[in-house]
Parts: structure tokens; C-alpha cells; sequence
């Protein structure tokens, strides 16, 4: 009997050694490399609101006509009404965030960025403030800077050039308000082109079965490494919630204009001023019916949508123009296409283009990465080039010295001159086409006297000239 009992509790104990070490494992098992990365990620993801108020003349008189007592009574004809958004950012080096430009701004009802941006971090309760610092709309990208002291914490940049087809992914953001949602999938496809509803069209985007619900967009998406690889911006649904369509930017195209705007380094792709597209099935059939000489000409490459009047290729490529080759490589496709101009940076670019069922060559330099600067009055200039001209919608052929910073005390700033103003003459006699022309005028401007400036200024979506006297 006591040997029975003995065996019993050996028994026993052999089987409670054994659930423990099923209990420790188990819990050990759940630690997955999706937590993991999601621990390693989720303190640099933030929550944006946005707030801007707007006017509407409820006049029973058309704008056009003006009466005596519209100073008296004005403002009891104008309804303002309050627009608030919803969004997700990423905290980056240097305390810096990247978001979506369409986080930030009412695009959709043409009235620009925002008046006041708030951000959320993951460990704090009152939001903090935030500036927009810049933005390219046709890549929907913006960087934000905190007002005051920025947490000390942020993602590091991954890589998108080495991503594979069904690898795991993980979105993060603020889903449907939620904030700090994380979702996981795979990449479903890569170099996605994308029509959107305002006109715009997407390139060599990231596809992903991970959900991406409204709020979401300006989140990051990164691998199961808790690399940052992707900016989460939109998605193809018939109902408008997640369907397992997803995109994402390729961090690499994040990047560029993170470096433009704030270590004011700027892209060949930048520079170059085009919007490209694929070429399709669709594309092909309709350049060989069209033209006889194609028909053997196997169309590989990129297709010109539109060229940028301040953009480098604007004398040397015309839209519907297809590019076949850079530098005697053929092009694949669109990513293709600006991993080679990233490879030519600085010296000359050779391209083969067809044109109207001809084949040619292109040939131009490409200028240094470096943006040229320079300080007068208080004010950092720099030439209006294509980045800025993209930001504010500016397609004409206007030219002129961007504003990108004022000192408070300085001769410009107490004259009211603002980041953003384009400084186009000087004294009725000197444009300001570039910074050379600064120079050129300087010399000839005595020290202690007055000069007119003239510049624009961008309120409510429309360039208004200025005129203001500085003293030199």
C-alpha cells in the first residue's frame, strides 16, 4: 500500500513538473516576433487631430457687389464653421513626425493646411502642438515639428528596396479613432499605381492585406523586424472600410523629403519636376495602333503624365513622352525608373524617349543635391524650386526667392515678412529669378537706404502681391 502511495505521488509530482513546464512554454510561445516588433514600434506612433475654422458669406447680396455699410454689418453675414480631422503620424529623428499631407490638410474642400495640429504620443494624456514645417501633396507627405521640447524617442528609417512578396507586415495607427490599433498581414504586391478621387496618382506603391481602416493613414508600416518600411495612405474599398486592399509610400520616398525639407538636400527625382505612370496593357495598345513605327518596339519603361514647369526635365520632356532607358539600362517599371535617376546624381543623364512614334536620345546635367541658400535682411532664401512649387499648387511659370526662415528681430521680420513669402523684385529693377540675381542686386544697393520689396503671398489659396519698404 505505502509503495502504491509512493509510486502515486511520484506520479503526481512528475505530472506538475510537466504542467508547469507546459504553462512556462506556453507563455513563452506567446512572446512572437509580432509582439515583439509591435513593443519595439508602438511609443513612436502618434494620434493626430487637426482643427481649422472657415468663414461663409450668407449675404443676400452677390460678393461681387459692395454696399456703404459692409464695414458696419459685415460680420453678421459670415457663418463660421469648425472642420476637425483625424490622423496617425510617426515620430522621427530629431524630433520630427511624418504624416500624410491629407492628415493635415482639407484638400477635399480646397482650403489648405489646417490652423492647429495636435499630437498625441502613446504615453502622454494632453496632446501636444505641432507646426507643418513642409509637404509634398503629390507624394501625400508632410513633417510636422513639435512647438516645444520633442519626446526623445522615434523610429529609425528601414529600407523598401529589398521587400518580398508575402512577407509579414504590420500597420499601426489610430483606426477609426481607435488610437495605437495595430493590425498584421503580408505585402500582397509591390509597385502599385494608383488613381485617387482629387486627381492625384500614386506610384510604386506598397500593397498589403494588413487593415488599414480610416485614422489610420500617416501611420507606419513596418516588417516583423520593427522596421519602418512604409507610410500607410489609403485604401481601394467598395464600402469604404478595409477589404484587405491597403497602401503604403515606400519609406525610401519618405525619406527624400524628409531630407529636402530638413536637411535640405533635395532628390534628382525632385528635381526632375515629373509624374509618371506605368505602362499597361491599355498603354501599349494605344501607342501601336497609333503609331506604325512602334509596332516592333517592345514598350517597356515609364510614361510621362506631366512635367513641371520649374522642373529640370521642363525643356527636355513633354507629357505623353515614353521613357525607355536611363544611362543605356532599360526600365522596367517605375520603380525601376528612380532607383536609376538616384544612381546618377550630379553628372549627366542619358535617356531614350519616345516621342510621337520616334525614338531619340536626352541628354542633361544634373545639378548637386545640395540646396543653395543664402541669409539677407534676416531672411534665409532659397530659389523657388520644385518641391516648394509643388506644396503650394503653383503650375504657371512664376519664379522667385522662397522665404524659409525669419529671424523675429531682424529687418524682415519687423516688417512683417512671413516663412512662405516669394520675393520677386527688388527697387522696380532687379527679379529675383534665382539667388544669383540677389547677389548681382546687392552690389549695386547702397548701405542705409530704403529698398522696395516686392513678394507674394499665399491667403486662401491665391498669390496676392505685396509690397513693403526695407531699409538695407
Amino acid at each position: 500500500m505505502r509503495r502504491r502511495q509512493s509510486v502515486l505521488r511520484l506520479l503526481l509530482g512528475v505530472a506538475a513538473a510537466l504542467a508547469s513546464h507546459v504553462t512556462d512554454a506556453s507563455a513563452y510561445d506567446r512572446r512572437t516576433p509580432v509582439v515583439e516588433a509591435v513593443e519595439k514600434i508602438l511609443p513612436a506612433v502618434v494620434n493626430i487631430s487637426t482643427t481649422k475654422v472657415v468663414s461663409v458669406d450668407r449675404s443676400l447680396f452677390p460678393r461681387s457687389f459692395s454696399t456703404p455699410f459692409d464695414d458696419l454689418f459685415g460680420e453678421m453675414f459670415q457663418q463660421k464653421y469648425r472642420l476637425e480631422g483625424l490622423g496617425s503620424g510617426v515620430l522621427i529623428e530629431g524630433g520630427y513626425v511624418v504624416t500624410n499631407n491629407h492628415v493635415i490638410s482639407y484638400e477635399e474642400y480646397q482650403l489648405g493646411p489646417a490652423d492647429k495640429i495636435y499630437v498625441n504620443l502613446y504615453d502622454e494624456k494632453e496632446p501636444r502642438e505641432a507646426i507643418l514645417i513642409g509637404a509634398n501633396p503629390l507624394a501625400d507627405v508632410a513633417i510636422l515639428k513639435f512647438k516645444n521640447e520633442p519626446p526623445n524617442y522615434y523610429l529609425a528609417w528601414g529600407r523598401s528596396d529589398d521587400l518580398m512578396i508575402g512577407e509579414t507586415v504590420i500597420a499601426a495607427g489610430s483606426a477609426l479613432g481607435q488610437p495605437f490599433t495595430v493590425t498584421t498581414g503580408i505585402i500582397s504586391a509591390l509597385n502599385r499605381t494608383m488613381n485617387v478621387s482629387n486627381g492625384r496618382h500614386y506610384t510604386n506603391l506598397i500593397q498589403t492585406n494588413a487593415d488599414i481602416n480610416q485614422g489610420n493613414s500617416g501611420g507606419p508600416l513596418i516588417n516583423i523586424n520593427g522596421e519602418f518600411i512604409g507610410l500607410n495612405t489609403m485604401i481601394l474599398s467598395p464600402s469604404g472600410g478595409s477589404v484587405g486592399l491597403g497602401f503604403a509610400i515606400p519609406v525610401s520616398r519618405v525619406r527624400k523629403i524628409f531630407d529636402y525639407w530638413i536637411n535640405h538636400v533635395i532628390s534628382l527625382e525632385d528635381q526632375m519636376g515629373l509624374q509618371i505612370q506605368e505602362i499597361d496593357p491599355q498603354i501599349v495598345h494605344f501607342f501601336k495602333n497609333r503609331y506604325e513605327s512602334l509596332r516592333d518596339i517592345e514598350l517597356n519603361g515609364v510614361l510621362v503624365r506631366k512635367v513641371s514647369l520649374g522642373g529640370l526635365s521642363a525643356d527636355y520632356l513633354n507629357p505623353l513622352d515614353i521613357i525607355l532607358e536611363v544611362n543605356d539600362r532599360p526600365i522596367e517599371n517605375s520603380a525601376d525608373f528612380l532607383n536609376r535617376l538616384e544612381e546618377h546624381q550630379g553628372g549627366e543623364l542619358k535617356l531614350k524617349v519616345i516621342r510621337e512614334g520616334n525614338v531619340f536620345p536626352v541628354r542633361l546635367s544634373t545639378p548637386s543635391r545640395t540646396v543653395k541658400m543664402d541669409v539677407w535682411m534676416g531672411m534665409r532664401l532659397q530659389s523657388l524650386d520644385n518641391p516648394w512649387r509643388e506644396w503650394f499648387g503653383i503650375n504657371e511659370k512664376f519664379s522667385g526667392l522662397v522665404v524659409l526662415e525669419v529671424e523675429p528681430d531682424g529687418e524682415a521680420g519687423r516688417i512683417g515678412i512671413r516663412r512662405g513669402d516669394v520675393l520677386v523684385n527688388l527697387d522696380n529693377e532687379y527679379d529675383l529669378y534665382s539667388l544669383e540675381d540677389l547677389h548681382e542686386a546687392k552690389k549695386s544697393m547702397r548701405r542705409g537706404n530704403d529698398v522696395l520689396l516686392q513678394f507674394y503671398r499665399l491667403v486662401d489659396k491665391r498669390w496676392q502681391p505685396h509690397r513693403a519698404q526695407i531699409s538695407n
